[in-house]
C-alpha cells in the first residue's frame, strides 16, 4: 500500500534541496504558547503504515452462511507470519460470530476494495469485555485489570523523556506503560471506613448549621478556602463552601443553609486549581462520573496511601525505550503540564502482550445484523499500538464503527463511515477510550450522530474529517460532530475538519489545552436544524483551549456572537456554561483562557485578529477587546500576542498530503483559513467556496469525495409515493410499505408539486407513511414521486485520491470536454477507445466511476471492460439519464478506471471514437 507519510517526506525532500532548511521547530510556535502544545508530528504510526506485499493466504468468499468464512479468515490470520497479508477475494462473506486477531501482531487483513469485498456480520466476538465485530487485542489488561504497577517518583515536566520510578521489575525497553495521577478530589470518609465509595459510613455530618466533612486521607486544605462537596446521598451537602474551621488534617467544616441533615456516606470533595482542573464529581464538576480510570484501593497499587479512596482519570500512553537503574526513558517525552508530586504519579502496564502493527484494510463491514448494543463496537482496538484501518467502509454499527481502547498510534485513515443502530446517545464514528497520540484523518461521516468522539486521549490528532447529516432528531437539535472530550482529555489537535460544530462538553470529565485549526465549524447541519444552532462549546472547566484560524457560522443560523448560558441558539460561541442538567456551575476561567486568534465568523463579517490596538480590525471587528489570554493559569502560561497574522498551512503536516489530490480537483492548501488564497495557475480547485463565506473555505477532499461518489446501488430502495399532504410544519407521504424508522435520512424526488422534494431526516413512519419536517406547505399533491433511502456510498478510496492511491492499479482519470446532449433521447451513450500504450503483459481494465457532475450513470458500475494486451484497444460504452444535462449542453465526464496484472508501468490512453 502507499506510505502516506513517504510522500509528504518526498515532498518536504524536494523544497530542502532548494532553500536552506533552519533548525527544526514547531509549526504552531510562534502563535501557541509551549505550555498550550505538544509535537503534533508524532501522531500515528512513526514512518507511516507500512506497505506489504507479501501475501500467506488468500481468502474466497463460500457462498455460505455458516462459520465457514468466519474460520476461514481467522485461521489465516493466526498463521501468517510477521509482516504478511490474509487477502481477501471480491465477494460477500457471512461472519457469524466476529472476526479476531488472536494476539497476533504484524498482519494485515486486506480486501479487494470497500466497493468489491464485503464482510456481513451476523453475530460478535467478545473482545475482553465489549462483543464487537473485529477484535484487534493484547492478551492481558483492561480498565479493571492492573496487574502490574509501580510509583513514578521523577520527570514530570513537559517535554521530560527520562523518568524516575520506584521499581523496574518486570519492565523492559519496548513495553508499553500508562501513567495515571491522582484526579484534584478526594473521597468523604474515616480512615477506617469502608471501601469503594465510603458505602454504610458517614463522611458528612451536620450539627445545627456546621458541617463536618471527613477525608479519606489528608485534604490539605485551609481555612477561608473553597472547595466543592459532591457525590453525597442527600442533596443538602452538595455545593461550594467555604471552609470555616480544620478540626484534623482529614476534616475541614463549613456553615450550611441548610439544618437537619442526616449523616451520609460517600461522596467526594475537590479544590480547584484555577488552572487545568482533574475532577469529576457528579453534579459538581461533571454531569456523570468519569467512566475509564484505576481506583484505590488497589492493592496492586503502590501509589495507594493506606485508606484512601480516589479515581485516577489521567492518562499518557508511552513505550519504554531504555531502562538505567531507576530511570526509563520514553517515546514520545510527557506532554501534559500538570503532573506532580501531590498527586501521587504511578505507572502500570500489561506485560508484552500489545497487539502491535496489525492493519485492515480495503473492506466493507457491514454491521447492520450483528445484534450488537450500546457496548459493541465495529472494530476494537484494544490493548493495541501502531496499528491500523485504512480505507474501510462501515455500516450501520451499534455503538460505534470504530473503538480506540486503552492504544496508542492507532490510525484511521481514509475511510467511509455509514449510520448507526442507534440515533441519540452512543452513536458515534471513532471513538478513543484511553488513548495516546492516535491520527484520525481524511474520514467521511454520514448519518453518525457524533463522528468524532474523544475519551481520555491526549497528543492525538483528528483532522480533514468530513462529516453531515447527524442522524439526530431530539427536538431538533443540531448535534456537534467532533465531541472533544469524554472523561479527562487534553492537548489534542483538530485541524482542517468540515463539520456542524464541536463540542467541549462537561459529561463525563472536562479537559484543557485542545487546539482546534483551521476547521470549517458550521453551527448547522444537513438537513438543516432549528434548536441549538452553535459552532463552538465550550462548557465550564474545559480551559485553556485554542481556536485558530477557522471559519465559523452559517448565515442566518447564528445571529450573535458569543453567550454564556445553557443551550442557547443561534450564537457562535457557548463559553463557560453548566452542565446538560444545571448541576454545575458557571466557570468564568474558561473564556478567560480561551486563545482565538484569526478565526472568521459570520456574525462578525470578519476575520477576528484581536490581540491588541496594533492589530487589524481591533476597534471594529473586536469591539477593542482582546482574545489572546496574556495573564496565565495554574500549568499554564499566558499566551503572547503573535507577532504576525501569517500562519502555517498545518499545525502536523510538513508539506501537502498525498490525499489532497482527487479526481474533482486539488482544493488550495490550506482550504480553510482567513488566508486562503486559491491559485488556478498552480492547478488548484477555485470553484465556488464549499459555502460562500467570503472565500474563506473550500471543499476539503472528504468532502469532494463524498459528494462525487456515487450511492449503493445495492443498499438503496426506491418507493413509490401514492399521496402527500402538508400540516404544521410537517410534510406525510403516502408510500408503498415501507421499513422506514425515525432518525433515518430519505430523499424525495419527482412529487407534483416540487416543494415536496429534498432530503429530509424522517420524524414519524407507519408502515405505508413517513413524515418529515417541512416548514413551507408545497401545495396540493398531483401526482408521483419516490422515496430513496439509505444513500450508502459505493465508498473506495482508490476512486478518490489517486496520488495516495497507486499500488491499486494505474488510475486512469480521463476528463472529456466535447460530450453533447441530443434531444429525444433516453440516455447519452459515451463510446470510449481504451489503448494500452505502456504495459509488458495483457491488463485487465474496469470503469470503476463514471460521473457527469455529481449524476450517477444509468448503468452499473463497476464495468468490466476486458483484457487488454499491450498496444492493443477495446471499446467500452457508458450510459448516462438524458436529464443529466439539457439538450445541445456540454459537459464535462470524468472517468476512472482500473488495472490489473501486468507491469506497473502501464500506460493508457482514453478518448472518444
Amino acid at each position: 500500500m502507499w506510505n502516506r507519510k513517504l510522500v509528504e517526506a518526498l515532498c518536504l525532500l524536494a523544497i530542502t534541496m532548494a532553500l536552506s532548511a533552519p533548525a527544526f521547530t514547531q509549526n504552531w510556535a510562534g502563535i501557541l504558547d509551549p505550555s498550550r502544545a505538544t509535537d503534533w508530528t508524532q501522531a500515528g504510526i512513526p514512518g507511516g503504515i507500512p506497505s506489504r506485499s507479501t501475501i500467506c493466504q488468500t481468502v474466497a468468499p463460500s457462498g455460505l452462511t455458516d462459520s465457514t468464512d468466519m474460520d476461514d479468515i481467522d485461521a489465516a490470520i493466526a498463521n501468517c507470519d510477521s509482516g504478511e497479508v490474509v487477502q481477501l477475494e471480491a465477494g460477500t462473506y457471512t461472519i457469524t460470530q466476529g472476526l479476531t486477531f488472536g494476539g497476533v501482531s504484524n498482519v494485515t487483513l486486506r480486501g479487494a476494495g470497500p466497493d468489491k469485498t464485503k464482510l456481513i456480520f451476523t453475530g460478535l466476538y467478545d473482545c475482553g469485555g465489549p462483543r464487537v465485530d473485529i477484535c484487534v487485542m493484547g492478551n492481558e489488561g483492561w480498565a479493571d485489570n492492573y496487574a502490574r504497577s509501580t510509583t513514578w517518583t521523577g520527570g514530570y515536566a513537559q517535554g521530560t523523556s527520562t523518568l524516575t520510578v520506584g521499581s523496574t521489575t518486570g519492565l523492559s525497553a519496548g513495553q508499553i506503560i500508562i501513567l495515571d495521577q491522582r484526579s484534584d478530589e478526594i473521597a468523604m470518609c474515616p480512615a477506617s471506613g469502608g471501601i469503594d465509595n465510603c458505602s454504610g459510613v458517614s463522611g458528612a455530618t451536620e450539627s445545627g448549621s456546621t458541617v463536618t466533612i471527613t477525608t479519606s486521607i489528608p485534604h490539605g486544605y485551609s481555612v477561608g478556602q473553597t472547595v466543592g462537596v459532591g457525590g453525597t446521598a442527600y442533596a443538602g451537602y452538595r455545593g461550594w463552601f467555604t471552609i470555616t474551621a480544620v478540626p484534623s488534617p482529614a476534616s475541614f467544616q463549613y456553615t450550611d443553609a441548610a439544618t437537619g441533615l442526616a449523616a451520609s456516606g460517600g461522596g467526594y470533595v475537590t479544590e480547584d486549581t484555577g488552572g487545568d482542573y482533574l475532577s469529576g464529581i457528579a453534579n459538581l464538576v461533571t454531569e456523570e462520573s468519569p467512566l475509564l480510570q484505576r481506583t484505590c484501593p488497589d492493592s496492586g497499587d503502590p501509589s495507594c496511601a493506606p485508606g484512601e479512596i480516589s479515581r485516577r482519570p489521567q492518562w499518557e500512553i508511552k513505550r519504554v525505550t531504555a531502562i538505567d537503574g531507576n530511570q526509563i526513558t520514553i517515546d514520545p517525552p510527557i506532554e501534559l503540564t500538570n503532573w506532580r508530586a501531590s498527586r501521587s504519579p504511578a505507572i502500570w502496564w500489561t506485560g508484552k502482550n500489545y497487539d502491535t502493527m496489525d492493519g485492515i484494510e480495503d473492506l466493507t463491514y457491514d454491521m447492520t445484523a450483528d445484534g450488537g448494543n450500546t457496548d459493541s463496537a465495529g472494530i476494537d482496538f484494544k490493548n493495541a499500538y501502531e496499528c491500523w484501518a485504512r480505507n474501510v467502509r462501515g455500516i450501520k454499527a451499534s455503538r460505534n464503527d470504530i473503538w480506540i481502547v486503552q492504544s496508542a498510534r492507532i490510525e484511521v485513515v481514509d475511510s467511509y463511515f455509514f449510520g448507526n443502530k442507534g440515533s441519540e446517545d452512543l452513536s458515534y464514528g471513532v471513538e478513543t477510550y484511553g488513548g495516546s497520540d492516535n491520527l484520525v484523518e481524511n474520514n467521511i461521516c454520514q448519518h453518525v450522530v457524533t463522528c468524532v468522539m474523544t475519551g481520555q486521549a491526549n497528543g492525538s490528532v483528528y483532522a480533514y474529517n468530513y462529516s453531515l447529516d447527524s442522524g439526530y432528531y431530539t427536538s431538533d437539535w443540531l448535534m456537534p460532530l467532533v465531541n472533544m472530550n469524554h472523561d479527562y482529555s487534553f492537548m489534542n489537535l483538530f485541524e482542517g475538519n468540515d463539520s456542524s460544530g464541536v463540542d467541549l462538553d462537561n459529561v463525563h470529565g472536562t479537559g484543557a489545552a485542545e487546539t482546534v485549526f483551521r476547521n470549517r465549524l458550521r453551527g448547522q447541519d444537513t438537513p438543516a436544524k432549528t434548536n441549538s444552532l452553535v459552532a463552538v462549546t465550550d462548557n465550564a472547566y474545559n480551559r485553556a483551549e485554542s481556536f485558530v484560524a477557522n471559519v465559523l457560522g452559517t448565515p442566518g443560523a447564528e445571529t450573535r456572537y458569543q453567550s454564556t448560558g445553557l443551550n442557547p441558539s443561534g450564537y457562535i460561541w457557548d463559553l463557560n456554561s453548566q452542565a446538560e442538567n444545571y448541576s454545575v456551575r458557571n466557570d468564568p476561567v474558561v473564556s478567560e483562557s480561551l486563545l482565538r486568534w484569526g478565526n472568521y465568523d459570520t456574525v462578525t463579517g470578519a476575520v477576528r485578529w484581536c490581540g491588541d490596538s496594533s492589530d487589524p480590525g481591533w476597534s471594529s471587528s473586536c469591539g477593542s477587546a482582546s482574545e489572546v489570554p496574556n495573564t496565565g493559569i495554574t500549568f499554564f502560561n499566558g499566551n503572547e500576542v503573535p507577532s504576525t497574522t501569517t500562519l502555517p498551512a498545518s499545525f502536523y503536516l510538513s508539506a501537502q498530503p498525498a490525499f489532497w489530490q482527487t479526481f474533482w480537483g486539488t482544493p488550495p492548501w490550506p482550504a480553510i483559513g482567513p488566508d486562503v488564497n486559491c491559485s488556478s495557475a498552480a492547478g488548484e480547485d477555485c470553484n465556488t467556496p464549499a459555502d460562500g463565506v467570503s472565500g474563506y473555505s473550500y471543499y476539503i477532499p472528504a468532502q469532494l469525495c463524498e459528494l462525487n461518489t456515487p450511492v449503493d446501488s445495492s443498499y438503496q430502495r426506491a418507493i413509490s409515493v401514492a399521496g402527500a399532504t402538508w400540516s404544521g410544519g410537517t410534510a406525510t407521504l403516502s408510500t408503498a410499505p415501507n421499513t422506514l424508522q425515525k432518525f433515518d435520512t430519505l430523499t424525495v424526488s419527482g412529487v407534483s408539486p416540487a416543494g415536496y422534494d429534498g432530503t429530509f431526516e424522517v420524524t414519524a413512519t407507519t408502515a405505508t407513511s413517513v413524515s418529515y419536517a417541512l416548514p413551507t406547505n408545497p401545495g396540493t399533491y398531483a401526482a408521483s414521486g419516490t422515496v430513496n433511502y439509505p444513500n450508502i456510498l459505493l465508498y473506495n478510496a482508490s476512486n478518490c485520491y489517486p496520488a495516495a492511491y497507486p499500488a491499486s492499479g494505474v488510475l486512469l482519470v480521463t476528463t472529456l470536454q466535447s460530450l453533447t446532449f441530443n434531444p429525444g433521447s433516453d440516455v447519452y451513450v459515451a463510446t470510449l477507445n481504451i489503448t494500452n500504450t505502456g504495459s509488458t503483459g495483457a491488463q485487465n481494465v474496469e470503469i470503476a466511476g463514471a460521473w457527469l457532475g455529481v449524476t450517477q450513470t444509468s448503468g452499473a458500475l463497476p464495468l468490466a471492460v476486458g483484457s487488454i494486451a499491450n498496444g492493443s484497444q477495446e471499446t467500452a460504452i457508458v450510459d448516462f439519464p438524458a436529464s443529466s444535462g439539457a439538450a445541445g449542453s456540454h459537459v464535462a465526464l470524468i472517468i476512472v478506471a482500473t488495472y490489473t496484472g501486468g507491469s506497473s508501468s502501464a500506460g493508457f490512453q482514453v478518448a472518444l471514437p
